[in-house]
């Protein structure tokens, strides 16, 4: 690598790394602007009903912040406004950078399985924190079959991780953000930074289907259906296609 390519590289490092940790501590109000800059960038691209649907919700959305901004600068709402508003929505904003980090920050697989973090909980305090967040920490699930409801997501889990032997699987989010937090040093995300045919390194990698199958980690049933009935067919119909 020369030296051009370096510094360029470096450079590149560094913005992803100050970019990362923006997202942590601005979040709230970083990722909407992003989003929303991203928009105007491919505005062209959009149709005209989307066009036409976003600038009327961008005037909504200004027109309804005008108005509670000029109730509490009226009333000399500013105290309550903070600790009531601004608060929980910074931390709220912080919780979900590191949710939506832990989910897919420093993973290089090619697939949606392995370019995504896992959690699946075996006893009941996990099972229920996983139902109150609607089970999106079965997560690779989540994405590789969206139209899969959320009650039937820890069940689909076993089918999907039963030919996706590269993914990663985690027993609670502290085992998943700890390792998620050694790549916040280098953020990075994609098949594109992993060196040529370097292997990927799955933190549960079972031997054959039927592991999985026979598996605790997955035969652990949902706090939403306990009862141990089978899924409807409905459920599963667009794993079981694939």
């Amino acid at each position: 690598m020369n030296s051009a390519a370096a510094k360029r590289s470096r450079t590149g490092s560094a913005l992803r790394v100050a970019y990362a940790w923006a997202e942590l501590v601005f979040g709230w109000a970083l990722t909407p602007a992003l989003y929303s800059y991203r928009t105007m960038k491919s505005w062209r691209a959009l149709q005209r009903s989307q066009r036409k649907r976003l600038v009327c919700e961008w005037s909504a959305l200004v027109a309804f912040w005008c108005v509670i901004l000029a109730i509490v600068q009226i009333n000399g709402w500013w105290e309550w406004f903070i600790v009531m508003h601004l608060a929980p929505a910074w931390l709220a904003g912080s919780m979900q950078t590191v949710r939506k980090f832990t989910e897919h920050l420093g993973m290089f697989g090619d697939t949606i399985v392995s370019m995504t973090r896992t959690v699946v909980y075996r006893g009941p305090f996990g099972r229920a924190a996983s139902a109150s967040q609607l089970h999106v920490d079965h997560h690779a699930t989540h994405h590789r079959h969206a139209r899969i409801p959320y009650y039937a997501l820890p069940e689909a889990t076993q089918l999907v991780y039963a030919d996706q032997c590269n993914g990663r699987v985690f027993p609670n989010h502290v085992r998943a953000v700890l390792d998620m937090l050694t790549n916040l040093s280098d953020p990075r995300v994609g098949p594109q930074w992993r060196a040529a045919n370097a292997p990927i390194s799955p933190i549960y990698q079972p031997q054959a289907s039927s592991r999985i199958a026979r598996s605790a980690l997955f035969t652990t049933p949902s706090p939403l259906r306990s009862s141990g009935e089978p899924l409807p067919p409905q459920a599963l119909s667009s794993v079981e296609r694939s």
